[in-house]
């Protein structure tokens, strides 16, 4: 017979421990279950979408952070 069912979401950590570590199963309905499958892919794709995001160039994060001055002078002859 079948005992348990483990989430999509919780395998990652699941076969992340070694033998011998506790584990611990909590009852879910599937409600429960599809919510938090719910919730993990939306953090999951906010998390992807941040990695995404083009970052700015040294001399654009210097302008926004005022520690550059747009003038650029001639070096000395």
């Amino acid at each position: 017979p079948k005992i348990a069912t483990v989430l999509a979401e919780d395998q990652d950590r699941l076969v992340q421990l070694r033998a011998g570590d506790p584990v611990r199963f909590s009852v879910v309905s599937p409600e429960e279950a599809l919510q938090i499958s719910r919730d993990e892919a939306r953090q999951r794709q906010a998390y992807l979408a941040e990695l995404a995001a083009p970052r700015a160039s040294l001399s654009e994060k210097l302008m926004r952070e005022n520690l550059v001055g747009g003038v650029v002078s001639e070096p000395p002859d």
